[in-house]
């Protein structure tokens, strides 16, 4: 009889790691085959954007690339804000990308002619593959380069700066940019026979210093190359495959930068680069008000809308926020962009009825 019973488990153990197998390995064929990819943008992506050329950002080697999913995220206005931010204080007029699953009547006729709205591919979605609903939508960070491809007019661009929606850009972004460049030694890929075997690479700050333990890196901002991040950024998103009942994006991401700094991983180098004055994280009033009165901003602010926001006053929100898109008296009348916060769980049912709609 025990050997019986013993016989069952293993048949039993066999069945449910075939089961998973064959799953796992469904999800990762999706992921890994960019030719199929971009056969599937074409069929299912709609993109809202201008009847211009293809010509219109010849020569743009630069695109910043936004996320925004769900139904609260949609009815808020912190993408209008971080665009807002981008061109104000930014001053960055090149493309950039929004990707959501609202519907792009939501954002028709909201951005100037060089901000492209795209819906996402439905395949890409797997709502009943991850345990979190914030990890079935931050995983799109991983396809950014899947969808800069799907639109001709972006041909030229090389850089890709991901941005989390609840970020504001403090400071020009190209003069950044460049000292960012400088000091860590950001370059694209030799062109070189040598260039076939060097690792691929993604740039991400350190996070806030009491986060650190959990976390080393912020996935909130990072930047990627066209070409040589690409195997990077699919690394990154099988070890979410790998890894379902994960409640961060950023704990696969870690474990690369873990690997990195251990000297184990060759083929996908991760840069945490130091915070220093370059990217904020208001945690009280008190820094809303010391940057206001001192008109001192970090190129990157990142108000976190998910949890330290909810600490702060909608009057101080409210308050500093039109200070750093620099509002006008008119706009600040209409009260658009005051305290915002998104909760990724309602998010979800939003979307599925999106998705069967």
């Amino acid at each position: 009889m025990l050997r019986t019973k013993q016989y069952k488990d293993v048949l039993l153990l066999i069945a449910v790691s075939l089961i998973l197998f064959i799953i796992t390995n469904t999800l990762l064929k999706d992921d890994n085959s960019h030719a199929d990819t971009k056969r599937r943008l074409k069929v299912e992506t709609v993109v809202l954007k201008s009847p211009d050329s293809t010509d219109r950002f010849e020569g743009e080697k630069r695109a910043i690339f936004l996320i925004s999913f769900g139904e609260e995220a949609a009815q808020s206005t912190l993408v209008e804000r971080a665009v807002m931010s981008i061109r104000r204080r930014g001053e960055f007029i090149g493309p950039v990308i929004v990707l959501t699953d609202a519907p792009l009547q939501r954002y028709k006729g909201v951005f100037d002619e060089n901000v492209i709205v795209m819906n996402h591919v439905r395949k890409h979605l797997k709502l009943n593959y991850f345990k979190y609903e914030a990890v079935k939508y931050k995983r799109f960070k991983t396809y950014i380069m899947d969808y800069i491809d799907f639109v001709p007019e972006l041909k030229d661009v090389e850089w890709v700066y991901y941005m989390d929606i609840d970020i504001l850009l403090g400071a020009p972004l190209v003069p950044f940019i460049q000292e960012l460049e400088s000091k860590y030694n950001i370059q694209p890929p030799d062109l070189d026979e040598s260039a076939v075997s060097a690792p691929s690479k993604l740039y991400f700050f350190k996070n806030m210093e009491y986060a650190r333990r959990s976390f080393y890196a912020n996935s909130g901002f990072f930047i990627a190359h066209r070409e040589s991040s690409r195997e990077c950024l699919t690394i990154w998103r099988n070890r979410m495959n790998k890894r379902p009942t994960e409640k961060f994006d950023q704990a696969s991401i870690n474990s690369i930068v873990r690997r990195t700094l251990d000297g184990l991983n060759n083929r996908c180098i991760v840069t945490a680069m130091e915070l220093e004055n370059y990217e904020s994280y208001p945690t009280h009033e008190e820094q809303f008000i010391e940057m206001v009165e001192n008109e001192s901003y970090t190129p990157l602010i990142h108000i976190l809308n998910s949890c330290i926001s909810k600490k702060f006053t909608d009057e101080a929100t409210e308050e500093f926020v039109a200070n750093v898109l620099m509002l006008s008296k008119e706009e600040r009348k209409e009260h658009k962009y005051g305290k915002e916060i998104v909760s990724p769980s309602k998010s979800v049912e939003w979307t599925k009825k999106l998705k069967t709609s």
